[in-house]
């Protein structure tokens, strides 16, 4: 496997455009790698096998690099790369709620989070992860302004 050839023009998937993903490559022709506006941190970058008689405009396989750990998280396919970052935002949301949750036990010395798990149980829960996922997006736009 081989990092894209850039005699070859690839199409970003629609998939990687509904998640936010743009084209961050030096030439607007081809994809040389993909990440979220502002946060460049995660790139994903096509993999061709150069083996094939003729390569496919949208690759198969795709791979995330972690830019500031220097490492790959590995190679997926379009729709795994969606999931991964799917993943990684309600990762981010999920700590953050469940900070805040445990800050106001800590300070009021909660000894168990039972009545935690049940106040915030279905659908407060889904619109608390929401709120903070449309924050989070905002915080990413706002990035750098």
């Amino acid at each position: 496997m081989e990092y894209l050839n850039h005699e070859t023009k690839t199409v970003i998937p629609e998939e990687f455009l509904k998640i936010g993903l743009e084209d961050y490559s030096y030439s607007n022709d081809l994809v040389g790698g993909m990440c979220i506006p502002k946060l460049y941190r995660f790139f994903v970058y096509p993999i061709y096998n150069h083996d094939l008689e003729e390569l496919p405009e949208v690759p198969e396989k795709w791979e995330i690099y972690d830019h500031e750990a220097n490492d790959s998280i590995g190679v997926m396919s379009v729709d795994q790369v969606v999931l991964w970052y799917q993943n990684y935002f309600k990762n981010i949301v999920e700590d953050a709620l469940n900070l805040a949750i445990k800050h106001i036990q800590d300070e009021i010395e909660v000894k168990n989070g039972d009545f935690a798990g049940v106040y915030f149980s279905g659908e407060k829960w889904e619109e608390l992860q929401t709120i903070f996922k449309n924050y989070l997006d905002a915080e990413i736009k706002n990035k750098n302004n």
